[in-house]
């Protein structure tokens, strides 16, 4: 997958799995950016025909993760802190 980050400029629907099926079969491998219907931080880390890994940035500073098969259907998710919860987290330790 390339280092290179693209703006993601189309709305994927994240309803149905055969959209996002199609979304992984047709984009090429690449890290997509973008906002969400709400404004929040998007960022797609697709890897085309394989799957993809969803980022989503919560108000709370976490990034919400879904990672999903060439199908469509999640596999995985979690949560994981973004660069500033982690800076907060070691300056707190450090106290």
């Amino acid at each position: 997958m390339e280092n290179t980050k693209k703006v993601l400029k189309e709305v994927l629907s994240f309803n149905e799995p055969k959209e996002i099926k199609k979304f992984i079969a047709e984009n090429e491998s690449n890290i997509y950016t973008g906002k969400n219907v709400d404004g929040q931080d998007v960022m797609i880390r697709l890897d085309k025909g394989k799957g993809m890994l969803v980022e989503t940035l919560n108000s709370k500073g976490w990034w919400e993760w879904n990672e999903y098969d060439e199908s469509g259907f999640v596999v995985s998710q979690g949560i994981t802190p973004s660069a500033e919860i982690e800076e907060k987290l070691a300056h707190r330790n450090e106290d």
